[in-house]
């Protein structure tokens, strides 16, 4: 009898040599507990031939689908838990390897008979642009899922998924974005996935938006529950390996405050370029003042905050956390009650280092003024080749990166390419809600304003709070720590039982870990004081 050309690439598919080929290699893979890698074609391979399941007449999206839960099911297996065990000999082996084939195509078998239960329909109710749902419960009623969901994408699809119900099923799905409007310097500086590096004569610094996203889904009456945050989360050394010098806020502000001004005196230099680095670094000074790691009390009285270089700080900027809930449901009428709640919950956190600060003060000076500034402006002055140099400086003293993306922009344009590459690549993000309050924000309006916002629930708790927080910070002022200020430099004063004892801070160590964590604070530190960074950088 002769055979037909299906039937004989059938019997090729399910030669020995063939089915080693492909999922054998794939058991071995597993069983090293080495990374398995596949791609689409691969996957067909094995669906085609290892499993004898025809998917040449089926959809993209169903072969898609299948391609994805061939690799989901080969992970979950139970018989890998007994497989060393049960397969001593080649037979047993032999054995194992069909049922584990017989496994993989039952399941897949299923999927093609029960499509429409696994591909998402064609229509949804509500507009394809979800809304942020106000409407939120403070405490929960469930226990989490004892499992992840890991979704990898473009950072477009990311920013505007959703999850449906479909016949029992949660299926993810993708609603159309909203498009990102300019931002300007401050909304940049503040928005999700934002680094910048500064770095120009004597000082490099930089700060990262790492805000914090907590992802879940959960039926539609379930409610959200917000975790509680820490407005410190870490402070430590950037470098383990170089030494921390602790420098007053108001002496690296006038630093900054004296190099703008020489730079402005150099007309060659671009005014939009110079007043994009005067914002970056107010930005700066403004995390060194709010974040307030360590804060000093003078022997005149008066209260300094105080920065070191090698040390990374990451805070809750703006101390709020916000929610995104979007509900999403069929039109079906079988199912059109049945909503799946995605909830985002954002905590905006900012990462900051002081890299390197090397100026020296002119000491001959009133008022504190640096050598290397002084020195630099008469050659300004006097030298075309220096101003050139400066100038080109000052355009490349900037670098945006985007941490989500891993791409860097520097020089004449580097702001204007990272606007356009969000545009063109994340997208506009949706708006999102208050906890506190249930007010709605767009994201880029909080990034313009540093993550706040006038809150009515939470200037209540204040109020309510405000003779318990006057009592401890009266305790604090007696406590242990007073500070002498000398050249912008700080000095520890420890006051134990009526006697001192001086101890430089040129060196930060933790007593818990040498080398990596400096502090870690356990309640938020208050921070009442106007922004005094504006004010020291306002002649410029």
């Amino acid at each position: 009898m002769k055979m037909t050309s299906n039937q004989q690439i059938l019997q090729k598919a399910n030669t020995p040599n063939q089915i080693s080929t492909y999922l054998d290699d794939c058991i071995a893979t597993i069983l090293k507990k080495q990374l398995l890698r596949l791609n689409i074609k691969k996957v067909s391979q094995i669906i085609a031939g290892d499993l004898n399941i025809s998917i040449k007449d089926v959809s993209s999206n169903l072969r898609c689908t299948l391609c994805e839960c061939l690799c989901y099911y080969m992970k979950v297996w139970p018989g890998w838990k007994e497989y060393h065990n049960n397969c001593t000999t080649d037979v047993a082996k032999n054995d194992y390897h069909n049922k584990f084939r017989e496994y993989l195509a039952a399941k897949l078998q299923y999927i093609i008979e029960h499509k429409e239960s696994f591909l998402p329909a064609k229509d949804v109710t509500e507009d394809k642009m979800a809304q942020t749902d106000v409407d939120m419960c403070v405490k929960g009623s469930k226990p989490e899922a004892p499992y992840q969901l890991i979704v990898a994408g473009e950072p477009c699809f990311l920013n505007n998924m959703g999850f449906i119900e479909s016949c029992g099923n949660v299926i993810l799905t993708q609603y159309q974005g909203r498009p990102l409007n300019h931002l300007d310097i401050r909304q940049v500086l503040n928005y999700p996935y934002i680094k910048v590096n500064v770095n120009f004569l004597d000082i490099e610094f930089s700060r990262t938006s790492c805000h914090k996203f907590i992802r879940y889904i959960s039926e539609s009456k379930d409610s959200i529950v917000c975790p509680e945050t820490e407005f410190l989360y870490h402070v430590k050394k950037w470098d383990s390996t170089k030494a921390v010098q602790v420098y007053t806020l108001d002496y690296i502000s006038a630093y900054c405050k004296q190099f703008l001004a020489v730079a402005q005196r150099v007309y060659m230099v671009d005014t939009n370029k110079l007043k994009e680095l005067e914002l970056v670094i107010k930005q700066f000074l403004r995390d060194v003042q709010e974040s307030d790691v360590q804060r000093h009390l003078t022997l005149s009285g008066t209260v300094v905050n105080t920065m070191a270089t090698n040390v990374t700080v990451c805070y809750n900027i703006g101390k709020m956390t916000y929610v995104r809930n979007k509900k999403m449901a069929y039109s079906n009428s079988q199912t059109k009650n049945k909503t799946i709640n995605f909830c985002e919950i954002l905590v905006p956190k900012v990462e900051y280092t002081l890299k390197k600060f090397t100026a020296v003060e002119d000491g001959d000076e009133s008022d504190i003024t640096f050598k290397s500034l002084w020195s630099q402006n008469a050659k300004l002055q006097r030298e075309l080749n220096e101003r050139n140099k400066f100038n080109d400086m000052i355009k490349g003293a900037i670098t945006y990166e985007c941490s989500w993306c891993s791409v860097s922009f520097v020089g004449e344009y580097a702001y204007s390419s990272i606007v356009t590459h969000f545009k063109m690549v994340h997208k506009g993000e949706q708006a999102v809600v208050c906890f506190k309050c249930r007010k709605e924000f767009g994201i880029a309006h909080l990034a313009g304003s540093r993550w706040k916002h006038d809150c009515e629930k939470r200037k209540q708790e204040k109020e309510v709070s405000s003779s318990t927080t006057q009592a401890d910070a009266e305790d604090e002022d007696s406590g242990n720590v007073l500070n002498c200020e000398q050249n912008g430099k700080t000095q520890n004063i420890d006051v134990i039982q009526n006697s001192t004892q001086v101890s430089s801070t040129a060196e930060i160590v933790s007593p818990s870990n040498e080398h990596e964590e400096i502090c870690n604070p356990s309640s938020d530190a208050p921070v009442d004081e106007q922004n005094r960074t504006d004010n020291a950088l306002s002649a410029c």
